[in-house]
């Protein structure tokens, strides 16, 4: 049985566990990015202090947008 709170489970244990692109996978799910907005980010669209993740290149205008990450 594959539910998706036990798939979900297995993204947290990989985490622990230092395997890597979990962390991308977490950031995809809890933001809804898609994969494509996600490797367009560049350094200076990641705020921390505000915690936020700031979209600033899209082809349509609703696509900027700021995303929390709290």
């Amino acid at each position: 049985d594959r539910s998706p709170s036990r798939g979900l489970g297995d993204v947290y244990k990989r985490q622990r566990e230092g395997q890597p692109g979990v962390d991308t996978v977490l950031i995809l799910l809890y933001t809804g990015m898609r994969c494509g907005k996600l490797l367009a980010l560049k350094k200076s669209d990641i705020n921390i202090r505000q915690q936020a993740i700031r979209i600033t290149r899209s082809k349509t205008q609703a696509g900027i947008r700021t995303i929390p990450t709290v």
